[in-house]
Formats: structure tokens, sequence, C-alpha cells
């Protein structure tokens, strides 16, 4: 466990970009760093007095797929509850609704620009990184097709100018963001010619170029690649069972959110 935490210095500039962006932006997390140093202080009687406390806040999550009723999954619940809160034995105790957790990420507010620079743990990485994080909206049905849209049709653009044309490195990458329903774009660049300012500065000339570009895009050209992506059904069950589990995990319980998009698509 220690090794991990050690070559964490030794992720490449653009993951360590995308740590600091989550570090940022949620509550409820802790740096390497200061997790590393904090189990460098641990004793085998430390887990054993965390144990109990741990148990004493239980809360348990589930979700099932595959060829099950849904009775059945009820009743594995019920077995499993029985198993750490009823049996004679048992040292949990169920986590009162009052005290869970809400994932809370960071407001950035309009019109206002953040900077968080930071050296690359590996000195001797040559490579640069940018991450370029534009926050929009919190999770809105008509918003999120929107985005969509947007990064459906920008996404080869960006690569293209960024990548291609003005080879600033063997990574660029334009993404949607989704932190516990807050919505956002990303760029992520890899450089070993640029540094992060200019990155930054290409990006932004790239959002002015791309902007003519959108205002003169009909329509139909770009809504029919996201009507044809929503339509499409999951390849397999692992597939879905990551949609809904993503749904859970984020907290925001969509669990009609492609079928709903879908609808919102042809008015958006």
């Amino acid at each position: 466990m220690t090794k991990g935490y050690e070559n964490f210095k030794f992720r490449q500039p653009y993951q360590q970009a995308m740590y600091n962006c989550t570090l940022i932006l949620e509550e409820q997390t802790w740096p390497w760093d200061e997790e590393l140093a904090a189990l460098s202080n641990l004793e085998a009687r430390n887990l054993e007095d965390f144990l109990p406390r741990m148990l004493a806040k239980t809360f348990i999550e589930c979700y099932f797929a595959g060829n099950i009723e849904p009775s059945e999954a009820e009743s594995v619940v019920q077995h499993i509850e029985g198993i750490l809160f009823n049996s004679s034995t048992s040292v949990c105790k169920s986590l009162p609704p009052s005290q869970h957790l809400t994932k809370r990420i960071v407001k950035l507010e309009r019109g206002l620009r953040y900077y968080y620079p930071a050296m690359c743990l590996n000195q001797q990485d040559e490579n640069s990184s940018l991450l370029h994080y534009i926050q929009i909206h919190q999770d809105d049905l008509k918003q999120n097709v929107l985005l969509q849209l947007l990064a459906v049709v920008a996404k080869q653009p960006a690569f293209h100018q960024l990548r291609s044309v003005e080879q600033l490195g063997y990574i660029a990458l334009l993404r949607q963001r989704n932190d516990s329903g807050v919505r956002g774009l990303q760029f992520i660049i890899q450089s070993t010619v640029k540094d992060p300012s200019n990155l930054d500065a290409r990006v932004e000339a790239f959002l002015k170029m791309f902007e003519v570009t959108l205002h003169e895009m009909p329509d139909a050209e770009f809504k029919n690649a996201l009507i044809d992506m929503k339509r499409e059904k999951y390849k397999n069950i692992r597939e879905e069972s990551a949609f809904f589990w993503g749904e859970i995990s984020q907290g925001t319980l969509k669990f009609d959110r492609k079928e709903t998009e879908d609808c919102c698509t042809g008015g958006a």
C-alpha cells in the first residue's frame, strides 16, 4: 500500500493534473501525501481500534443486475442486514439518515478565472500538462443535452487543431466532466514543446475560433450523431450496470436519463 502511494509521483503529468482538479473540486478528498504520512504512523492496534468505530456507523447501498427477481434482491438485502445488525454477535449499528454524507462540489463563479499551478512531482519528466476546465451547470435535462451536443461537435475539431495542426502534444483531448451531477467540459493536453500558460492560450484561441464554426453549423449536422448515440443499446450487462451504478454513486438517481435526454434532443 505504501508503494502505491509512493509511486504516485511517477504518474504522467496529465494524470497528476486530473487528480489535482478532483482534489480542488470535491469537498471530501485528502491529498495523497497526507494519506501517505498517516499510513506511515499506523500500527495493527490502530486498525483494531478503528474497525468497531467504522462498523458502528454502517450504511448499505446495493445494486443487483441480471437474472434475479426484485423480491429475491430484497431478500438478499434483508439477509445481509440481518447478519450485520440483528445477530447476537453483531457490532454493526445503522447510520442515521441525518448523518449520510452528501457529495459537495465547489462552485466556480461565473466570469472568474481560477488557476492552480503545480510542479510535476517527477522532476525527470520533460512533459508539461494543462487541464482547462469549464464548469457549466448542475444536473439539468436540457442543459445536459446541449452540453453533449457541444462535446460531440467539438471533440474532433479540438483534436485536429490542437494535436494535428498545432502539434502541441501527443495527448490533446476534449471531454465532458461529471462531478456528482455538476457538469462541465475539460481540455487535457500534455506537451514537451509548450508550457501550461501557452497551452492555455491555445485552448482559448481554439474556443474563439470554434465559436464561429458553431454558429455556421446546421442543426441537423450534429444532432443526428447525438441521437444515434442516445438510442444505442447497452452492449452487455456490464455496460448497463455501470450506467445505473453511476447514477447511484453520483447521487443523481435519474435511471431513465437516456430515454428522457433522447426525447429532449429533438427540441434542443
